[in-house]
């Protein structure tokens, strides 16, 4: 017989929604970071879709997004350390090893690798922080190459 268990059960929603927030701003992130790439790149669409949209793309995955647009210096260090981190933060939630959320040991650790974190730092909060630092940072990023592209097709 089913025993409903309030404290169980709020426990569980507050690390999927956790879990849900991580996955989906690291989702975000990707994206961002894939059009700021495009728009780099003077590729067809089926070229790009080879790139990006197969699995089997070398940048299909938010990884090598991350890589390559610092080695060719899309994003600056600064903004190359946090997408590393965040990328890390959502393995961690994608591929858990148990009940996680942002008191676990291994979260709190990569937390604690942003340049941001004090010894007084929420770690979920700073994460949210640092996850909009990004996104803001890639948006500059994409107007500026917006811009850049139009001046260079008149």
């Amino acid at each position: 017989m089913y025993r409903f268990d309030l404290g169980r059960e709020i426990a569980e929603l507050r690390l999927r929604s956790q879990a849900g927030i991580v996955l989906v701003s690291a989702a975000a992130l990707d994206g961002s970071l894939r059009n700021l790439l495009l728009l780099t790149m003077s590729l067809s669409n089926n070229k790009a879709e080879q790139i990006f949209g197969s699995p089997l793309g070398p940048l299909y995955h938010f990884s090598p997004k991350i890589d390559i647009a610092y080695a060719f210096k899309v994003i600056e260090e600064d903004l190359y350390n946090d997408l590393r981190i965040i990328k890390d933060i959502r393995n961690k939630f994608a591929h858990p090893e148990g009940p996680t959320d942002f008191e676990t040991p291994k979260i709190k650790d990569l937390v604690r690798k942003f340049k941001a974190w004090t010894s007084t730092s929420d770690e979920y909060q700073l994460f949210i922080h640092r996850v909009e630092h990004c996104l803001s940072k890639l948006n500059e990023f994409t107007q500026k190459q917006q811009y850049v592209r139009a001046l260079a097709d008149k």
